[in-house]
Parts: C-alpha cells; sequence; structure tokens
C-alpha cells in the first residue's frame, strides 16, 4: 500500500526496497491478498477509480501473483509462521529460493 497509496512515511523505504530487488533482478511475488487490500483500502476513503491504477502499478512490478488458498490463512494464525519481510525471506511456493515475498507491511 505504500507503493501504490499517498504520501506516507515509509514510501521512500518501500520504494528503495523494490528498487534494490530489481537492481539485484531478484523475481518478485506477491499473493492475491494484496489486490484484496487494494480493493478494500481504496473502497474505505471513495477512491473506487485509484484501484486500477493501483494494481496496475502493482502488477507492473511483480512477477508472479500466487492465489491465496485456505491453507495460507490458516497458517496466519500459527503464531510460529513469519510473513517474511522484503529482501529476508522467500515464498515457500517459490522452491527456488529467490523469490521474495512481497505481501508484507511495504506493499
Amino acid at each position: 500500500m505504500y507503493l501504490v497509496g499517498s504520501p506516507h512515511p515509509n514510501k521512500i523505504a518501500a520504494e528503495h526496497a523494490i528498487a534494490t530487488l530489481i537492481a539485484r533482478q531478484e523475481k518478485l511475488v506477491t499473493n492475491t491478498e494484496v489486490f484484496q487490500e487494494i480493493l478494500h483500502r481504496y473502497a474505505a476513503i471513495g477512491r473506487l477509480d485509484a484501484i486500477q491504477a493501483a494494481f496496475d502499478a502493482v502488477l507492473g512490478l511483480i512477477d508472479e501473483v500466487f492465489p491465496t488458498e485456505l491453507e495460507n490463512v490458516e497458517r496466519e494464525d500459527d503464531p510460529a509462521w513469519e510473513v517474511p519481510v522484503i529482501g529476508q525471506g522467500c515464498d515457500s511456493r517459490s522452491g527456488d529460493g529467490t523469490a521474495r515475498d512481497t505481501a508484507n507491511p511495504l506493499v
């Protein structure tokens, strides 16, 4: 949300993190939950006109979008499971150890 939203103190950090990962040619991934968050936020603030532009911005950066499965949602209730921070973890579904999960507070 920091990348596509209005000015925020974390926007510059998010832009820098993404630029660094792109420069390192990291594979960027996310899941459908990010798009759901965009829908909810822009609907809540009455900015339905901005939804497509936000989707386009995210899709322009991301190499792959994973579906949100029931098992993913169930894992979020497990305190032993942590969502990796950009550049510090990889999405377990990628299998190659290079994909960075961007479904975190910076997006």
